[in-house]
């Protein structure tokens, strides 16, 4: 492979993008005016942009991820992965159709329980190989290309800082890392004998998911393509809904702020409105600043001076 997978294995310092596995709530972030511990909202379960893959679009990555188990060219396969795509989220895909949890809900029936139990059985037997890491990182790169959105975000995260996933299992070292914790004593004076657990900042786990987050951070910020392993892809033979991918050397993204791109519709749509309304072009830049999430800083004036 193109890139040492196991390369992370412990991680200490301050300059560290936590990672939360699942949905953020925090819609934007800019690591570089961040001095703590952040959360970004670039997990393979949020559905805030999708990806695009065979001609039909995942509301997640995790949902892509999870139909390339399914990848043979069968029509069985193919039904797979549409019930994949048309789950809610990718929690609930990754539940039914990647551990078999759908199989012990008592809630579902035996025939819904048993398919679930049919399906994962019939999970590519080479999708423990490490090429499946090479595929997420594909879906990455499709992902930040599709979503110049997301692209903008993965790119606001400087290149001095480290992205670690944080698993919710402590048993999920693989895609993630965890910290090690310490006991201390604790603070107070209504606290003697009593301690309590802190980190030590070293995270310890491969950390697959921050790899390929940190190797398509910095191709976008370095004008490159992410080194994916194409000629493996092909090989594998993957296909998606009865079609086989052909995978193609990565191109490299042309980078446009994407403030910039939308803020002159921004200002014409506002100017139309405070026109309407009978107020000046400059409080239509004002409100444009604000509907895309900038902040106005009124300039002192100059006149009398």
């Amino acid at each position: 492979m193109n890139i040492d997978w196991e390369a992370m294995h412990e991680y200490r310092g301050p300059k560290l993008a936590v990672v939360k596995n699942g949905e953020s709530r925090l819609r934007r972030l800019y690591a570089h005016h961040a001095s703590r511990n952040k959360s970004l909202a670039i997990g393979n379960m949020q559905t805030e942009f999708g990806v695009e893959v065979g001609g039909r679009r995942f509301p997640s990555v995790e949902q892509a991820y999870i139909a390339g188990c399914y990848s043979r060219p069968t029509e069985g396969h193919a039904r797979i992965q549409e019930r994949i795509r048309r789950e809610s989220d990718g929690l609930r895909a990754k539940a039914h159709w990647r551990k078999a949890e759908g199989a012990r809900e008592k809630k579902l029936s035996a025939a819904r329980r048993a398919e679930y139990a049919r399906a994962v059985a019939s999970i590519r037997r080479d999708w423990c190989e490490p090429w499946h890491y090479e595929f997420m990182l594909w879906l990455w790169w499709e992902k930040m290309r599709q979503n110049p959105k997301f692209a903008a975000r993965i790119r606001s995260i400087p290149l001095s800082w480290d992205i670690v996933e944080k698993p919710p299992h402590p048993n999920e070292p693989d895609w993630g890392a965890l910290e090690v914790m310490e006991e201390v004593p604790a603070r107070g004076s209504k606290s003697k004998g009593r301690k309590r657990r802190q980190g030590t900042g070293v995270w310890v786990g491969k950390n697959h998911f921050g790899v390929i987050a940190m190797e398509c951070r910095d191709a976008i910020r370095k004008g490159r393509a992410p080194d994916i392993d194409i000629a493996e892809l092909n090989r594998r033979r993957i296909h998606f809904f009865g079609k086989r991918l052909t995978f193609a050397k990565p191109e490299p993204i042309a980078w446009k702020p994407i403030r910039r791109l939308l803020y002159p519709e921004a200002v014409a749509r506002q100017t139309e409105h405070c026109r309407q309304a009978g107020r000046s072009r400059s409080a239509a830049k004002v409100a444009a600043s604000r509907a895309n999430g900038r902040r106005h800083v009124a300039r002192p004036s100059t006149r009398g001076r």
